[in-house]
């Protein structure tokens, strides 16, 4: 869905025209996009059309008529995004007839959060990354260094340059500084990014449903998630240099592992930096 630009907001006046009609048709237009689920409860399922009528409703209620309030209630306002998702599973029993099909249903949710026009919490429950791109394919005969697969999916994407230091990427050996595709079957993730006073900084943490077997302890972990924790902050010393600090956590089991460093990045004139 394309989010709600300034653009499409119509001014209070204006507004105050069409408001009434606008209300009929929303009514309208809600009325076949609403589910009861027994005798207490309907489920109404939002569009684009529905986001931008509480938006302009909340604009007039609140009175809020400067441009920049405006592109802020707009940066604030939260953007959820559903999914559902039912995969079905049928062999064949013999060379000319099938066996029955099996399904599951599946369903998660996606929201983004601006707490103001400077920090956003990003999170998602059972996220389905079906329509991700597949990886590209690669030799991985007679490599001198493991094959690196980057990621793709959007939740982790995002933001995702944040948590590099310096000196990764690029011609060095070392690509990244996180690696979040370690993070395979995630039930459920949070991001916090922002800037403040000369610092950025970013918090993910994720929880795997399928962690990797390390140590080979079987039944010790089965059905135990494994929860990720990443920190980073920098703080800008002017133009392109800054210095920051990453801390990783990974809880698994009774076991855990914890990481910090630090990293500075500085350029002398347009073409060294160290």
């Amino acid at each position: 869905m394309r989010p709600i630009a300034l653009d499409d907001i119509l001014g209070r006046e204006r507004y105050g025209q069409v408001r009434e009609a606008v209300r009929r048709r929303i009514i309208e237009h809600k009325r076949a996009r609403r589910v009861a689920v027994g005798d207490r409860l309907s489920l109404v399922f939002e569009d684009r059309a529905t986001v931008w009528y509480q938006t302009q409703e909340m604009l007039w209620v609140e009175h809020v008529t400067d441009l920049d309030a405006i592109r802020e209630e707009l940066a604030v306002y939260n953007e959820l995004l559903p999914s559902a998702t039912y995969p079905i599973s049928q062999t064949r029993a013999t060379p000319d007839r099938w066996n029955h099909a099996t399904g599951k249903p599946d369903a998660g949710l996606s929201g983004k959060l601006g707490i103001n026009s400077n920090v956003t919490l990003d999170g998602t429950v059972n996220p389905d990354f079906s329509q991700v791109e597949s990886d590209a394919f690669q030799v991985q005969v007679n490599q001198r260094f493991p094959v690196f697969f980057g990621e793709k999916r959007p939740f982790f994407m995002e933001g995702l340059g944040l948590f590099n230091i310096a000196g990764t990427g690029g011609d060095g050996n070392m690509r990244i500084a996180v690696h979040t595709r370690r993070i395979v079957d995630p039930a459920w993730g949070a991001k916090l990014t922002g800037t403040s006073n000369g610092f950025t900084f970013g918090v993910l943490s994720a929880s795997d449903e399928t962690p990797q077997d390390v140590g080979d302890r079987g039944l010790a972990i089965a059905d135990k998630n494994k929860l990720f924790t990443i920190a980073r902050a920098t703080y800008g010393l002017g133009e392109s240099n800054y210095i920051g600090a990453i801390t990783t956590d990974t809880e698994h089991a009774g076991r855990h592992n914890r990481v910090a460093g630090g990293d500075v990045s500085w350029r002398f004139g347009s073409s060294a930096t160290a």
